[in-house]
């Protein structure tokens, strides 16, 4: 029951700070043809429900686990935020002329 709690609570996380799933460890959004490669284990060109679930349950522990910074099993809101902040850095970096839109619509 633990479990699924942490594991339900991780999926929400992941919704939230999509952008910070890929973060820190040189996998950003223009590898998705990649995942796909690495989640069709049986190499058949298409994926099944079974391997749609475990590359999102590895990707969501590992999300989970770079969220959680002191390693206690939990996210509080700081490591959130933490994590929130990594995100947009990330974000920023990486789609620069989004960024300047942002900004020149703002003001």
């Amino acid at each position: 029951m633990r479990f699924r709690k942490t594991a339900a609570f991780a999926a929400m996380l992941g919704l939230f700070a999509f952008g910070s799933a890929y973060a820190g460890d040189g996998e950003g959004c223009h590898k998705h043809g990649d995942g796909m490669k690495k989640s069709d284990t049986n190499n058949d060109g298409k994926l099944s429900y079974d391997e749609f679930r475990t590359s999102h349950e590895q990707r969501m522990e590992k999300h989970f686990k770079r969220m959680d910074a002191n390693s206690d099993g939990f996210v509080d809101a700081g490591e959130k935020q933490a994590a929130r902040d990594k995100a947009r850095e990330m974000f920023k970096k990486h789609h620069p002329q989004m960024q300047e839109q942002s900004d020149k619509s703002a003001s």
